[in-house]
């Protein structure tokens, strides 16, 4: 079971877009993400290398804007994550529970 644990801004926002497209290319947005880290998460602004960069998956400016503008994902989001502290005391990235 992969859950998502983010623990900064850009993290976050990844994980939001990620949430935004069709469910059968989740991973392949995340794969997209991961690979190319070093492009986006570090740029001087995050929001718009993260635009670019899945430009190329077919995420529309409109979806952008909607899925980063959208509380509800972002509080089910992190909700995960405390889940993942509450229950097994997670501290960071990655962790595996067996």
């Amino acid at each position: 079971v992969f859950r998502p644990f983010p623990l900064n801004e850009p993290a976050l926002l990844g994980e939001k877009i990620a949430r935004c497209v069709p469910q059968d290319q989740y991973f392949k947005i995340l794969d997209l993400l991961f690979t190319n880290q070093d492009k986006w998460v570090f740029a001087p602004n995050v929001r718009d290398a993260l635009r670019q960069m899945v430009k190329v998956a077919g995420v529309t400016d409109a979806l952008f804007d909607a899925c980063l503008a959208n509380v509800e994902l972002e509080k089910g989001i992190m909700q995960i994550a405390q889940d993942g502290v509450a229950r097994h005391n997670l501290k960071g990235t990655p962790t595996f529970i067996f």
